[in-house]
């Protein structure tokens, strides 16, 4: 199964870039942390064991013949759908969503690893298809079909933002494939009223506020609008050169909500400006 090949051909070249970037990150995460004067473990610390397994994992992975993966796509596929429903009957609960798995010794999100599965099960299809731009309406059948289950049940536990990105990502592979311009805009007619139906009766109140926040933050500038607008400030703060490791005063100052996590972007353009 493990081909030696493999890893006598591996871009250890892009594998060096990869981790040159995920340095810099743990140097963002350890700056965004500062101020929060832990007494365990430093986030930075953690995400250094996090990449250490996610290297072991890549070269796991890259050893194993591609083609195995294609065989497999099509069951990793069944088993996530199957993981998703017993989500939504036996997951664990918070902040109002149920979204995790708990295995005793660790929790985690069936909708994350979908992310993946979606890539091997569309790549998987979309192999048979060689000439550019040879994708008609009646080829996306299926692979809509496969991305429509997945997407109505991250939907419901309720996840949108999960959900809307592993729609991104089959799409942008379909695109990469090549779709037949006239299916293109049958696609985009026949989306309109899609929309518009979705955002009457199917999102919540909550999700179109957030829509509507992320499109215009200063409608709710103290509330929902306030994430958005400190982390614009940020990256404007940064201007040109940047302010300096640890120097950003928006993340120091802890104006910045999150900023270990959903907004680490703002913490790094704060202190290395637009040339970092």
């Amino acid at each position: 199964m493990i081909d030696r090949r493999l890893i006598t051909n591996f871009d250890w070249g892009l594998l060096l870039l990869v981790l040159v970037i995920a340095g810099i990150g743990v140097m963002n995460i350890a700056s965004a942390a500062a101020s929060y004067g832990m007494h365990d473990t430093p986030y930075a610390v953690r995400q250094v064991y996090w990449i250490l397994i996610g290297v072991i994992i890549v070269l796991l992975v890259c050893s194993i013949d591609y083609h195995l993966f294609q065989d497999l796509a099509y069951w990793f596929y069944g088993l996530l759908m199957l993981l998703l429903l017993v989500v939504l009957f036996a997951g664990k609960t918070s902040m109002g969503a149920t979204r995790w798995l708990h295995l005793g010794f660790i929790s985690f999100q069936p909708s994350e690893l979908m992310k993946i599965v979606i890539i091997m099960v569309y790549a998987h299809y979309l192999a048979n298809f060689t000439t550019p731009g040879s994708l008609s309406l009646r080829d996306l059948v299926n692979p809509f079909l496969l991305l429509g289950g997945p997407v109505l049940l991250i939907m419901k536990q309720p996840d949108l933002g999960t959900a809307t990105l592993v729609i991104f990502i089959a799409l942008s592979m379909l695109l990469y494939a090549g779709v037949r311009p006239r299916a293109v805009i049958t696609l985009l007619l026949a989306a309109l009223p899609i929309v518009f139906l979705g955002w009457h009766y199917y999102l919540r109140a909550y999700q179109k506020e957030r829509i509507l926040t992320f499109l215009s933050p200063e409608r709710d500038p103290l509330g929902s609008g306030y994430h958005i607008i400190q982390s614009k400030i940020a990256v404007g703060s940064g201007g040109l050169t940047g302010k300096g490791f640890m120097q950003g005063t928006q993340t120091q100052l802890r104006f910045l909500p999150e900023q270990h996590t959903d907004f680490a972007f703002s913490v790094f353009s704060e202190e290395w400006g637009f040339i970092g």
